[in-house]
């Protein structure tokens, strides 16, 4: 007997990071997709699928490199 794949992240609307994706059951299940960040402002989820946008991109560049102290403060 194997587990299910995991759920899939939500999703920010316009402001709101996007959820990460579930993990996978026992077994051969996979992990989710992660979810998408909101439109103006937000984080994607850390297994989201790669932004097609190049101004999505530069968004998530961005929020990166502004979480990143607070990420190594906390180390994540």
């Amino acid at each position: 007997m194997t587990g299910g794949n995991g759920g899939i992240g939500g999703t920010g609307v316009l402001i709101g990071n996007g959820g990460n994706g579930g993990s996978g059951g026992i077994g051969a299940g996979k992990a989710g997709v992660g979810g998408v960040s909101g439109l103006l402002l937000g984080l994607d989820g850390f297994n989201a699928p790669a932004s097609t946008s190049p101004l999505h991109t530069l968004q998530q560049n961005v929020l990166n490199v502004v979480n990143e102290p607070f990420d190594d403060a906390r180390r994540r």
